[in-house]
């Protein structure tokens, strides 16, 4: 069993990455092709306004169809986020659960991100290079090492729990859990997910959560077992304990200390 601090330089990282092939989770960072993240907050255009200069002439307004709802192949209606009129591209609000709401009242937090889901892919379309009509790995690569740049560095968020998983014995079907991570995992069957975070709309409990990293962290995981060999990897995406005073998260550590020995794993005798 192995806890993760900010899932960088850590046990956690070293069994999920998939260069070492020992477990089924994975980063996300190295899953986009399976696992890629939706973008929430700024447009792709106001990303590249806030950034570094670029020296490339006056651009052409959007194409006003963008922002209507359009049909694809299958009949579906395609959400187009609405555009947001903003200060500067800097003017944006942090994500704030349910429970932070009635502390803010009559504070301005910045103009609201926009909160609805955009593909990673769809969000790097308006600079794709001219005929390229999809963003390459490497293109990927680099947009979630930006969204990646807005994890949180200390933000309490909701966690949901596997109410029928002995890691969770004891244990109410949702945590507060203090999130550090650079990174996050993903895993599904046979890999059990023990801990996964809220959706966007729950996530948020305490601290500064940016709407780019609710949108890659929301039903991704925080806790996750899977066998192996006669034993069991058990992951934890931050660390559950932090000096002591994360009670619920540390429980989860409790847990996989006293019954992980014996439930989960293969004796090598048949008695």
């Amino acid at each position: 069993m192995l806890g993760a601090k900010g899932v960088a330089q850590s046990g956690a990282q070293f069994l999920a990455d998939v260069q070492n092939e020992i477990t089924r989770t994975r980063l996300r960072r190295q899953a986009l092709d399976k696992y890629p993240p939706v973008v929430l907050g700024i447009s792709s255009e106001d990303a590249v306004t806030a950034g570094t200069f670029r020296a490339v002439g006056v651009r052409a307004p959007a194409d006003a169809s963008r922002k209507q709802p359009d049909e694809n192949a299958k009949g579906k209606k395609k959400v187009v986020p609405k555009e947001i009129e903003r200060e500067s591209p800097y003017d944006v609000a942090p994500v704030v659960g349910p429970g932070a709401r009635p502390f803010i009242e009559g504070r301005d937090q910045g103009t609201p991100g926009v909160m609805e889901a955009v593909d990673l892919a769809d969000w790097m379309r308006p600079f794709l290079s001219p005929g390229k009509g999809k963003p390459s790995e490497e293109d990927l690569a680099t947009a979630d090492e930006r969204l990646r740049r807005f994890m949180p560095r200390g933000a309490f968020v909701r966690v949901e729990l596997d109410t029928e998983m002995w890691l969770n014995w004891g244990l109410p079907a949702e945590l507060p859990a203090l999130v550090r991570a650079r990174d996050t995992l993903v895993a599904e069957p046979p890999v059990q997910v023990a801990a996964r975070f809220a959706g966007v709309d729950d996530l948020h409990l305490g601290g500064l959560l940016w709407p780019e990293a609710a949108g890659r962290m929301a039903h991704t995981a925080y806790a996750v077992r899977e066998g192996k060999g006669r034993g069991q990897v058990i992951l934890f995406l931050d660390d559950p304990g932090f000096r002591g005073w994360t009670l619920g998260t540390r429980r989860l550590l409790i847990n996989a200390l006293l019954y992980g020995p014996g439930l989960g794993t293969r004796w090598p005798t048949p008695w």
